[in-house]
């Protein structure tokens, strides 16, 4: 009710404050005086007793509506008509009277009362009108700052629900999909979100729309209208340049600017699209993507401020879509150094400044027996094999260089110690520096080395003995020659041969090492190949090895009386001598060797097969496998049978070259077998 009043109010009052001009107000103020005077004039029974009642009305009237001067105006009007027209005597002015005073003096108290009592009406009036004002201003104010408010409030509760789901899953294509079903339709009514990725590729991880059957067909639409990539407006460009941009309002012609065919146009016009927004999401100074906002059948129209809020939620998904990323680099980083780390052949072992173990390698458990979790509680000095006191120095060593090198035990945790080559170096990590050192089993390189150099000094007794024999035949020739006696041709003759004989081993040996030197540098042998008869190279190294053992009897079984094939001729008897000699000397006590040669038909091509067999220690079945390596030998003769460890390998070399095989089958305290294969080419056997 009281706002009814006050809309009433300010009508009247507009009509009281415009009323019209001056003249017409004393006009007004006349014409009431002149009614008043007429109105006397016809209540007959008046005109003695109150003649000046309607001229009080007329002045109060002519004083309310025109103010103060009309009705000092309306006042002498009344007063002086009354006098002339109403009292008697009727024409005359009696305005001295005193009869006739007093009522121009009420009419001018009453005009002036009435118009100070209408003037601060309408002054009150007015302040009410301007405090309604101000109210409706003040209300006006506070609805569109609650407006705002409640939209901010939206806003953030918006943002605040964005910004839940954005570290909810390190996988952000199905954080991106929560996004713009947030988005949808508090924002849009249509969101779809673009990634950029590392081959600058666009993927569209997420379409959103109220009805999922529209998202269905706008999934089906990107499939058959992709955009082109060297658009000038849209997302390619947001994405190139990182821009973003609002389109307040969608013309048709934007619709046909982008339109692919007549049916696209179509399609983009049922949409209905009314306004829309592409922020870029950006990340480290990167575009990692795009967010597109569309509204549609809502009717929306998007400014500046939508635009905003658009850029702020894209700035936090591309900031969700880099620490995914990140955490994904930082996992495959870890899964390569883990892989790299527990994949190497090496022991990697690493150390805290403080000697303590920080983590250590499956090879380095395998070398040192250790588990990762029992190293944790060791420290350096406890895998030294060295005294405490010489260990703590090593220690001190090991971490007070930049790069150490060298060779140290390692004692294992059952107590035995093994050799190892290592190198340490500092490694600063953000947790702190840290030393990592790499370690080598060498017990395999040391007794290579221990073999090496009993293979040293076999050759060099073995290069003694021949020329100690050449020594003395020629000392002995110098003698018979210094007394001047007549020398028998037969003793000169066998002295000779004896010098010759020697001279040849010698070569024989001087040949065999450089052919080891030639297959340690990985070089191939320079085979000489000559028609080569392979039954008689074995009967001459089976008639030279019988001659040199009379515990031995050794046996040749050739299948044919000869077998020729393109051979090297000295190097196949070498083959043919390191076995026959192995099997004497790995026959300690004596017995049957046994040489075997036949002819094998695989396929289209024949083969020669040689077989030596024997009685003696044979080999152990863990170094079988090793046999044919250099300076490797069986360990159940190693100790107390003198050996170089290279007439194998060189024979396997040998072999190999010739397109052939070598093998052996063993069992300790049985005898070993050696079977050589090799093709016949350039001729076959005799039938």
């Amino acid at each position: 009710m009281p706002d009814a009043v006050a809309r009433r109010r300010p009508s009247l009052q507009s009509w009281l404050r415009h009323s019209p001009s001056p003249t017409l107000r004393y006009a007004a103020a006349v014409v009431l005086a002149a009614l008043g005077i007429l109105l006397i004039l016809q209540v007959g029974t008046l005109r003695d007793d109150s003649p000046y009642l309607f001229s009080f009305g007329a002045v109060m009237l002519a004083s309310w509506y025109g103010g103060l001067g009309p009705g000092i105006l309306a006042s002498v009007i009344s007063a002086l008509g009354v006098d002339y027209w109403v009292r008697e005597p009727v024409g005359e002015f009696t305005i001295f009277d005193g009869s006739n005073v007093l009522p121009a003096v009420l009419f001018v108290g009453v005009a002036s009362v009435i118009s100070w009592l209408n003037g601060a009406w309408l002054h009150a009036t007015e302040q009410q009108e301007h405090l309604l004002n101000r109210e409706r201003a003040a209300r006006s104010v506070a609805e569109t700052a609650r407006a705002e408010a409640e939209q901010a409030r939206s806003q953030v509760q918006f943002l605040g629900e964005a910004s839940a789901a954005l570290p909810s899953s390190l996988v952000y294509e199905e954080t991106l999909r929560q996004v713009a079903n947030l988005v949808v339709p508090r924002l849009a009514d249509w969101c779809s979100v673009h990634v950029l990725g590392d081959d600058g590729s666009v993927t569209q991880l997420a379409v959103a729309h109220a009805d999922p059957r529209k998202v269905a067909w706008a999934r089906h639409l990107q499939e058959r209208y992709p955009p082109d990539p060297d658009a000038p407006t849209g997302l390619p460009q947001v994405l190139r340049t990182g821009q973003p941009e609002l389109y307040p309002e969608v013309p048709d012609a934007m619709l046909v600017a982008g339109a692919k065919d007549e049916e696209h146009l179509a399609i983009l016009r049922s949409v209905g699209l009314t306004s829309a927004m592409i922020v870029p999401m950006i990340a480290r100074e990167l575009v990692v993507g795009a967010i597109a906002f569309v509204a549609a059948e809502s009717g929306r129209r998007y400014g500046p401020d939508d635009l905003a809020l658009a850029e702020l939620l894209a700035r936090r998904c591309a900031q969700a879509v880099d620490n995914a990323r990140l955490y994904r680099e930082a996992q495959e980083a870890e899964a390569r150094y883990r892989s790299l780390f527990e994949g190497t052949a090496e022991a990697v072992l690493v150390a805290a400044p403080d000697g303590r173990y920080l983590d250590a390698n499956p090879a380095a458990s395998e070398l040192l027996g250790y588990s990762r979790e029992e190293f944790r509680r060791l420290r350096l000095g406890d895998v030294s094999g060295q005294e405490s006191e010489s260990a703590e120095g090593e220690v001190q060593g090991f971490l007070g260089v930049e790069t150490w090198r060298g060779e140290v035990d390692l004692r294992r945790k059952d107590g035995t110690t093994v050799p190892a080559e290592g190198r340490a170096r500092p490694v600063d990590l953000p947790s702190g520096t840290v030393y990592v050192g790499t370690w080598r089993d060498v017990t395999e390189r040391k007794e290579l080395e221990r073999l090496q150099q009993e293979f040293v000094a076999t050759v060099s007794h073995d290069l003694k003995n021949p020329l100690v024999g050449v020594k003395g035949q020629a000392q002995l020739l110098r003698r018979r020659i210094a007394r001047a006696d007549s020398i028998d041709p037969a003793h000169l003759q066998e002295g000779l041969a004896a010098i010759e004989a020697a001279a040849g081993r010698m070569e024989a040996l001087l040949e065999e090492l450089s052919d080891v030197a030639w297959v340690r540098l990985g070089q191939p042998l320079e085979l000489h190949r000559a028609p080569t008869d392979l039954v008689a190279c074995a009967c001459r190294s089976v008639e030279h090895h019988q001659q040199a053992t009379d515990r031995h009897a050794i046996s040749l079984d050739a299948s044919v009386p000869e077998m020729i094939g393109t051979w090297d001729a000295v190097r196949l008897e070498r083959v043919f001598d390191n076995l026959l000699g192995n099997a004497i000397k790995y026959s300690p006590d004596g017995g049957a060797i046994t040489v075997s040669i036949a002819c094998r038909d695989d396929a289209a091509e024949g083969w020669a097969v040689l077989t030596v067999r024997d009685e003696g220690l044979g080999i152990p079945a863990a170094d079988l496998p090793h046999v044919f390596e250099r300076f490797r030998r069986g360990s159940n003769v190693a100790t107390w049978i003198a050996g170089r460890g290279i007439g194998l390998a060189g024979a396997k070399q040998i072999v190999e070259q010739h397109g052939g095989t070598i093998a052996v089958e063993s069992e300790e305290g049985r005898g070993s077998t050696f079977t050589v294969r090799l093709p016949l080419t350039g001729g076959g056997p005799a039938r």
